[in-house]
């Protein structure tokens, strides 16, 4: 307010408030936020480093490789621990079973099948490693993915006539869980464990009749009479349903091979078995799919009766849930990971071991 004379003694004058604008008061605050953000990450960084670089240096699993495969579970070298005693490396794999990677996500799941894959690999080639036991609940999935597992754990055995694989079945271990499990040396099942599902299956869907009432004309260019078999706009031929059914034959005849010879039975009696029906526990072991009742203390009281003494248990898995993010296959993900491990491996002197 101005001073007014007219009426004798002036009056205060009030400060005018002069009110920011909305821009520069949105721009202080994004400005606040994003330096509150930056501190957060360069203290978060720090204290990842500090946490990687001690479990780099004090770890008495893993001795190289890379920082990544160390907490992927890829062990690589187990000669620092000297002390005589077997070694079991525990796996687990839940979920569907593929050959493919989500490579989208922030972290990698160590519990997928293409971990364990993975860390079988990886302890095949590690002679200090004498067991796996595996803890595996999947409802199955891709056949040829179940098959080359199947064979990483058949290759494991065969690098070392005492190795032992051990199986102890979670609330579900059917179809492609079961063709895994056929390679162990013991199969454990929870009670209430649902297992079996020996089969194979190709399904799809017709939709020809709906594309007609709605007015979808399907136009399809091929080069031959099978090439759009299964083609959801077409009806399948006598000749082509045969053609699917023999490959689907054949598959189903690998399954019962391999169930066979990893159970010790018949081929007769598995392929009885083997018409896709799923077993609880007390069925699977009348069958003699599995070997025993129970739960993991009793896979690891079996552990410990093949090899004569209580061995050393490693779980790749057992890290900091923050953690996970080093392990992500995020481009990220892997440029932190390696730099903190390029920066532990700088200040101890250490020359990692990595198989290729």
């Amino acid at each position: 307010r101005t001073a007014d004379f007219s009426r004798g003694a002036p009056t205060p004058m009030t400060p005018t408030i002069v009110k920011e604008s909305w821009t520069l008061s949105c721009f202080r605050g994004c400005l606040t936020m994003s330096f509150v953000f930056i501190v957060l990450c360069i203290l978060l960084t720090v204290l990842a480093a500090r946490s990687c670089t001690k479990m780099a240096n004090d770890s008495k699993v893993v001795s190289g490789g890379s920082f990544k495969e160390m907490f992927n579970g890829e062990l690589t070298d187990l000669d620092d621990q000297d002390d005589g005693k077997m070694t079991v490396l525990e796996l687990k794999i839940s979920g569907m079973i593929s050959d493919g990677a989500d490579k989208t996500s922030w972290y990698a799941d160590e519990n997928s099948s293409q971990a364990a894959l993975v860390q079988i690999r990886k302890a095949t080639k590690n002679k200090n490693i004498e067991g796996l036991l595996i803890k595996i609940n999947s409802g199955g999935g891709e056949i040829t993915a179940s098959d080359v597992i199947w064979n990483s754990l058949k290759q494991f055995k065969a690098a070392d006539s005492n190795r032992v694989v051990v199986v102890m079945m979670g609330s579900m271990a059917a179809s492609g869980a079961y063709y895994i499990s056929a390679a162990a040396d013991y199969i454990i099942a929870n009670p209430t464990t649902m297992t079996g599902s020996i089969g194979v299956i190709m399904n799809s869907f017709n939709v020809q009749d709906l594309a007609t009432k709605i007015g979808y004309k399907n136009v399809t260019i091929k080069s031959g009479a099978n090439k759009d078999i299964l083609s959801p706009f077409s009806e399948l031929s006598p000749a082509q349903r045969q053609l699917l059914q023999s490959m689907v034959d054949s598959l189903h005849s690998r399954f019962v091979t391999i169930v066979a010879e990893g159970r010790g039975l018949d081929e007769t009696t598995v392929r009885a078995l083997a018409d896709g029906r799923v077993f609880l526990a007390p069925e699977a072991l009348q069958y003699k799919l599995i070997d025993q009742i129970g739960y993991i203390e009793d896979a690891k009281d079996y552990l410990e009766d093949r090899f004569g003494e209580k061995p050393v248990y490693v779980d790749p898995s057992a890290q900091p849930p923050f953690m996970k993010f080093f392990s992500s296959p995020s481009f990220w993900g892997e440029c932190i990971s390696q730099a903190i491990f390029t920066s532990s491996h700088q200040a101890t002197g250490e020359d990692g071991i990595t198989f290729k």
